[in-house]
């Protein structure tokens, strides 16, 4: 029998290994080099988590005295992960070297995603250290640095206002320079890949109206600008990872029960606030006091962590307000 420690250090190691992976620098080339380098890289990894998975789900299910979640979410993650072997095994034959290099994005995200999850389980179940130094540990804090990131994006392009009233030009202008920042920036490489992209063609048509090789029409920039606020209004997606779910729903129940259950409290005490930034992105209206640096008092967090409690499933209550993200396997 295969001991939970080796189990744990082979999901670590199938995660380690699609981490490896550096899918950047072919966002520019043809579809045969990705097609050789890349995809056999991504089919490897994959498979060596399907087997990792199925090693856990074989330990647990023949364990009487295991409880049926670890073992319901072995299964799940591993039937995940076939379904994107299937796909890998399908844009073989494709053309498209960004239709590739997105199905190999998608399946590199489910299987570091996959195996932090069930990895998490197991070692709370054995008493395993999860350590801040590991990998697991390490997705979650990529997590929330991106998270934030995106929230900056998407609260700067906002206060861009309307660019019908800015005027259209000083409008995409501030924009092409916000974008460019963030493609330059210490995190773009942890960024989902379709974002990469999305945010490459983006900044290309920028650069393309602004140096007026379209004749910078009102109508086309206008219709650029509406692009940029629809895309920046899907980031809101990473509150999808399941790792960001799990993580809010620990720390949102941990703030509530410490501002309001037990002893009454009038201020937010530091070590409080602290943690209320690991929520930063997940909520509009707690970005919006975070921003403006108010919240200094217990009052003020009530309504904002009541809707967060909703809209992560932790009351009965029907979210409201600007909440953010829902939780996905």
């Amino acid at each position: 029998m295969v001991e939970p420690v080796n189990l744990s250090t082979r999901l670590r190691d199938a995660a380690r290994t699609a981490r490896e992976i550096d899918l950047r620098p072919y966002e520019t080339k043809g579809s045969n080099q990705v097609r050789e380098k890349i995809l056999p890289q991504l089919i490897e990894a994959v498979d060596r988590g399907i087997r990792a998975l199925g090693e856990v789900l074989a330990h647990y299910e023949q364990l009487p005295s295991a409880p049926s979640e670890l073992a319901d979410l072995s299964f799940m993650a591993r039937m995940e992960l076939l379904s994107h072997r299937q796909q890998l095994d399908g844009v073989a034959g494709e053309s498209d070297a960004l239709s590739i290099l997105s199905v190999c994005g998608a399946s590199r995200r489910s299987l570091l995603r996959s195996t932090f999850v069930v990895d998490r389980a197991l070692c709370e179940r054995e008493g395993l250290a999860f350590e801040p130094a590991d990998l697991g540990a390490f997705e979650l804090k990529l997590g929330l640095r991106v998270r934030a990131e995106y929230a900056r994006f998407r609260r700067d392009v906002l206060m861009l206002g309307a660019p019908e009233l800015t005027g259209i030009v000083t409008y995409l202008e501030r924009a092409a320079k916000r974008l460019g920042e963030l493609v330059s920036g210490e995190l773009f490489d942890e960024f989902r890949l379709d974002d990469r992209l999305m945010m490459h063609r983006l900044r290309a048509r920028l650069g393309v109206w602004l140096d007026g090789r379209d004749g910078r029409e009102v109508k086309s920039g206008l219709r650029l600008a509406q692009d940029l606020a629809g895309f920046t209004s899907l980031l809101v997606q990473v509150n999808h990872r399941t790792e960001l779910v799990e993580h809010d729903r620990a720390l949102v129940k941990e703030i509530y029960a410490a501002l309001f259950e037990g002893k009454p409290r009038t201020s937010v005490p530091p070590e409080v606030q602290a943690k209320l930034w690991a929520l930063y992105g997940r909520d509009e209206g707690v970005d919006g006091l975070l921003d403006a640096g108010l919240g200094m008092f217990a009052v003020e967090w009530r309504e904002p962590l009541e809707r967060l409690q909703a809209s992560l499933g932790l009351s009965d209550a029907a979210p409201e307000g600007p909440a953010e993200g829902e939780p996905g396997f």
